[in-house]
C-alpha cells in the first residue's frame, strides 16, 4: 500500500432517500436513477457545518492512523464553497478546533469539484517548501438549495474530508503530468444565484462540459508524459453522475475495474469530497502503481493529474 497518502472521510449524519426527497413515482426514480446511480443522499444534521465535519475527519483519520499528530502537519490546505463564514477562512477555524500548531501554514482554496486534486498538485509539487500537508474539503450544498430543485437535490451530498501527505513518504512519488482548464464565461451552468443566494445547476450544459473537457484533459495529460490509457493502473474520478462516468468509460475505452468506485449501487457526489471519499472507502493505492485523477466542475473547471506512487 502506498504510505504517501491516507484519507478519512465523512458524510452528513442525515441519509436521505431521494425518492421521498423529491416525491417522485416508482417510474420517475427509476428513469432518474438509471441516470445518476444516486438512491440515497447525505445532509448535515443542525448540529453540524462545514468545519465540524472536517474536524471529524481528522479525528478519524488519528484512529485509522495512529501515526498521525496534527500538532506536526506544517501546511493545512483546506478547501470549500459553502464555508460558515467569509473572513476569516475555515481553514482557520479547522486549524483552531483539532489543535495545529502555530506555525503551520493555512491555505484556503474554492474550486469545488476540482479543489482536491488542486491541492493535491499543489501539495505533492511543494512539499519541500510546505513539509508534512493535511488537505480537508469540506461542503454543505444542502445549506445552499431549494427544496424543490430535483437537479441538485438528487445529486449532491454533503461531505468532508482529511487528507495526509507524509513528506517523507512522498520522496518516492513522482508527478508524471497535470493539466488544468477552465472557462469562466460558462460559470454560470452551476452557480449560486445572486438573486436568490441558492444553487443553480444547468445539467445539460454541465454534462457536456464534462465529455468535451474532461476526456481532452485526461488525454492531454498522458500526452505530456507519454504514457499510455491502458498504463494507467487506477482513475479517480469526481462522481457527478452515473452518466458521466458511463459517458467517460465509453467514450474513452477506459478498462471498467480500473475507475475506483463505478460499481457502487450507490455514488456519493460529495463535490471537493468524492475523490477522497474513494480513496476512504475503496482499495488503496499501491506503491509502484500509476494513477490518473480528475476532478471537474463549479468553474466551469477541470484538474488532471498523473501520479506514480
Amino acid at each position: 500500500m502506498s504510505t504517501a497518502i491516507f484519507s478519512a472521510s465523512k458524510l452528513g449524519s442525515q441519509k436521505k432517500d431521494v425518492n421521498e426527497l423529491i416525491d417522485l413515482s416508482e417510474e420517475e426514480f427509476k428513469k432518474l436513477y438509471s441516470k445518476t446511480g444516486i438512491k440515497y443522499v447525505f445532509k448535515i444534521s443542525p448540529i453540524q457545518n462545514v468545519v465540524s465535519l472536517a474536524v471529524e475527519s481528522i479525528s478519524k483519520l488519528t484512529k485509522l492512523l495512529p501515526d498521525f499528530d496534527v500538532s506536526k502537519v506544517n501546511t493545512l490546505i483546506h478547501c470549500t464553497q459553502t464555508p460558515t463564514g467569509y473572513l476569516p477562512g475555515d481553514g482557520f477555524r479547522i486549524h483552531a478546533a483539532a489543535g495545529f500548531n502555530k506555525e503551520c501554514t493555512v491555505i484556503d482554496i474554492n474550486n469545488g469539484c476540482a479543489g482536491f486534486v488542486l491541492s493535491l498538485s499543489l501539495a505533492l509539487s511543494s512539499n519541500e517548501l510546505f513539509g508534512n500537508i493535511l488537505i480537508t474539503t469540506s461542503d454543505a450544498y444542502s445549506t445552499i438549495m431549494r427544496n424543490s430543485s430535483r437537479s441538485t437535490q438528487a445529486i449532491f451530498s454533503d461531505g468532508a474530508s482529511a487528507t495526509y501527505l507524509s513528506f517523507k513518504n512522498l520522496r518516492s512519488s513522482r508527478i508524471l503530468g497535470y493539466d488544468s482548464f477552465s472557462d469562466g464565461e460558462s460559470r454560470s451552468a452551476l452557480e449560486i444565484e445572486s438573486t436568490s443566494g441558492e444553487l443553480f445547476m444547468n445539467g445539460p450544459a454541465v454534462y457536456l462540459f464534462t465529455q468535451s473537457v474532461v476526456e481532452k484533459s485526461i488525454q492531454r495529460t498522458l500526452n505530456a508524459a507519454s504514457i499510455k490509457l491502458e498504463s494507467v493502473d487506477k482513475f479517480y474520478f469526481h462522481h457527478p453522475s452515473r452518466l458521466v462516468l458511463e459517458g467517460l468509460i465509453t467514450n474513452m475505452k477506459l478498462e471498467r475495474n480500473k475507475v475506483i468506485g463505478i460499481e457502487s449501487d450507490n455514488l456519493i457526489n460529495a463535490t471537493s469530497s468524492s475523490i477522497p471519499y474513494l480513496l476512504d472507502n475503496w482499495e488503496p493505492i499501491h506503491k509502484g502503481e500509476l494513477v490518473l485523477f480528475s476532478g471537474f466542475g463549479v468553474g466551469l473547471t477541470c484538474a488532471t493529474l498523473l501520479i506514480e506512487f
